[in-house]
């Protein structure tokens, strides 16, 4: 009589399951994917040309909290930072065109 070996449960195995059950496992990732809106990096490209400024932030949260070290920083904070260096960027570019440069130089500040 030949005895099946029986595998001890791990976790990955549920793990796995899981993610197959959801349609995550890579080795299921198909034509579905794509049909439920593509990749991830597919529908940020999307949103960004929709939004028009750009939905994502130029600014690093966590290195801006860093810096301020004396206060807290508010949620707000951010958005309005973003669009302090949004409009530095865009005026320094504009210096440099108008100098018939393409780069951009500590000058164009």
């Amino acid at each position: 009589m030949r005895r099946e070996t029986v595998r001890p449960w791990r976790a990955e195995d549920q793990h796995t399951k899981q993610l197959t059950k959801r349609g995550n496992c890579p080795a299921s990732r198909g034509s579905h994917a794509t049909q439920a809106g593509g990749t991830m990096a597919a529908r940020k490209k999307a949103a960004a040309k929709k939004g028009g400024k750009g939905g994502e932030l130029i600014i690093s949260k966590s290195r801006v909290k860093a810096a301020a070290r004396k206060c807290n920083v508010g949620g707000d904070f951010y958005g309005a930072l973003d669009a302090h260096v949004r409009k530095l960027i865009a005026s320094a570019e504009e210096r440099a065109a108008g100098n018939k440069r393409k780069t951009l130089k500590p000058v164009d500040l």
